[in-house]
């Protein structure tokens, strides 16, 4: 699907290509457009503007900004975790390659992922309570292949999601640690046991 896509947007001459370097903080909108980013290569983290919380990461192939192609309003950003590649292509192009290429289905299947990815992500981090959001992150930690968890720093994985005090974090990750369900060295996480369903 992805690739169908993109072949399509690359046959026209609507696209542009974007290298961005590891942290580079890219917008949606470009030259007062709204765009919507093919990620050919690399990782991203998906910001909201509001808080600056990191609400998603996404791995290439991936689609960002098909809500522009409905929405006018710009409700998030996005950063290069990874040396990364787009093909990007204003909303409205992209609006009109949709109809001539009878895409519609395509972009509906994706919509309905990316909602689903919301209804996940609010289970799973949507909490008053900080331990369980902690003990969210930890485990979405762990789940991540080992290349990639061992250059992640807890603290900032943890804080850069959720709105949880520094001092808060700190005494629930020492409490894990001396009860021994975590062991993390220079911030890293090097191993985790079931955690404890309450604080």
């Amino acid at each position: 699907m992805f690739n169908h896509i993109l072949e399509i947007v690359e046959g026209s001459n609507k696209f542009m290509r974007i290298y961005a370097s590891n942290g580079q903080r890219i917008n949606f909108t470009l030259n007062n457009k709204p765009h919507v980013y093919f990620l050919t290569e690399g990782r991203v983290d998906i910001y909201r503007k509001a808080d600056d919380i990191v609400i998603f990461t996404v791995y290439a192939p991936y689609i960002l900004g098909i809500i522009f192609m409905f929405e006018k309003d710009d409700y998030h950003y996005f950063r290069a975790s990874t040396d990364a590649t787009f093909t990007a292509i204003p909303a409205k192009e992209l609006d009109s390659l949709a109809d001539s290429n009878n895409l519609w289905k395509h972009f509906f299947l994706m919509t309905c992922e990316i909602t689903l990815n919301f209804f996940k992500r609010d289970q799973r981090f949507s909490s008053k309570n900080a331990y369980d959001i902690i003990k969210n992150n930890l485990e979405s930690i762990w789940e991540l292949p080992e290349n990639e968890r061992t250059q992640i720093s807890v603290f900032k994985f943890i804080l850069s999601r959720s709105t949880i005090s520094r001092s808060s974090l700190n005494k629930v990750l020492k409490d894990l640690h001396d009860g021994g369900y975590i062991n993390i060295h220079r911030g890293k996480l090097l191993n985790i046991k079931n955690l404890p369903l309450k604080y």
